[in-house]
């Protein structure tokens, strides 16, 4: 918690430049450059579907995010996965072959663990949320925790140059 990562370079690496992990607030992540990623840029990744929403309040601006998901090539430059509260602005993001800046806390409930995600869900947890029944939005909802993301004045340009499913800025299960 209340960590700052300022004017690092972050350049020609195989995995992420910065990933906040789960238990993670309060962060923040300035002036830095992430290039030549062989995964995302900045990766704010909370906890599986479940009740834990303690990856939050960070803040990624003013970053220059270029050249990112080399490897990897459905990684965003930008990435916040069950992390929201956050502010991501002013960056400058661009020549991704995916999505710029994704917030999403998408997850298919699939106890076998073959849906996107699903083996991240905590069913301690989410059972007691969603019920015995095929759970709606209006149950699913709590358990994700994407939400109240502030993401403005970027600069995204040159994005999605390989894959043919994503966005310059990508909201979904949020």
């Amino acid at each position: 918690e209340s960590c700052r990562v300022e004017d690092c370079r972050f350049v020609n690496s195989g995995a992420a430049g910065i990933r906040l992990d789960l238990h993670c607030q309060k962060i923040s992540v300035t002036r830095c450059e992430l290039a030549q990623l062989g995964g995302a840029g900045v990766l704010l990744a909370g906890y599986g579907m479940g009740t834990k929403d303690v990856n939050r309040d960070n803040s990624v601006t003013d970053c220059h995010v270029h050249h990112v998901g080399r490897l990897l090539w459905h990684s965003a430059g930008i990435w916040a996965w069950q992390s929201g509260h956050n502010r991501i602005e002013h960056n400058h993001v661009h020549h991704m072959p995916y999505t710029g800046i994704l917030a999403t806390g998408r997850t298919i409930l699939d106890r076998k663990g073959y849906g996107e995600c699903s083996r991240t869900v905590r069913w301690n947890e989410a059972d007691p949320v969603l019920g015995k029944e095929r759970p709606n939005w209006l149950r699913r909802e709590p358990l994700m925790h994407a939400r109240e993301n502030l993401i403005a004045n970027n600069d995204l340009h040159h994005c999605m140059e390989i894959m043919g499913d994503g966005n310059a800025i990508y909201v979904s299960g949020a």
